[in-house]
């Protein structure tokens, strides 16, 4: 029942017409997305080097 939701989402999305402006947000969001996961997996090391304390 969880899964629903997510099925109803996608096939509201698949059109007939692909709108190009929403794919180019979309995928600008995904890149934002993944910078702020780059980011977030670098903080350690970050603040590690910042400190000059060892993590490993």
């Amino acid at each position: 029942m969880a899964r629903e939701p997510r099925r109803l989402l996608r096939a509201g999305d698949s059109e007939l017409e692909p709108d190009p402006e929403r794919d180019h947000q979309r995928a600008r969001a995904y890149g934002k997305y993944l910078r702020a996961v780059g980011y977030l997996r670098a903080l350690p090391d970050v603040v590690a080097w910042v400190t000059g304390s060892d993590t490993s």
